[in-house]
């Protein structure tokens, strides 16, 4: 779990999407939640054959740019060890850890 601290200036939506596109093809995505007094950023994904390109880092960017302009209160995240220097860099702090329980069998 990660925060950062930003400015409101206007909520719009309960949800916003993020698409990112290179030449004409879907190749990252990311979307916010906005509650009262804070954003969420959920499910920054980029596909397997654009990764190590900075494109996840460059949809991040944006929508944290988005999310300082635009809203007011505390911005979390959910990272693993492996993608949270990003989001350090960024100026997030860790603030919990998260434990993500599954069962594998439903999935398969």
């Amino acid at each position: 779990c990660i925060l950062i601290k930003f400015s409101k200036r206007d909520i719009n939506s309960d949800m916003k999407m993020y698409i990112g596109m290179l030449d004409g093809k879907v190749v990252c995505i990311g979307s916010i939640i906005v509650s009262e007094d804070s954003v969420g950023i959920y499910d920054i994904a980029t596909l397997h054959e654009y990764r190590n390109k900075w494109l996840g880092t460059a949809i991040f960017h944006y929508i944290l740019s988005d999310i300082k302009k635009n809203y007011n209160g505390i911005c979390v995240l959910q990272a693993s060890e492996v993608g949270a220097g990003i989001y350090k860099k960024a100026g997030f702090k860790s603030a919990c850890n998260i434990f993500v329980y599954e069962n594998r069998k439903l999935i398969y």
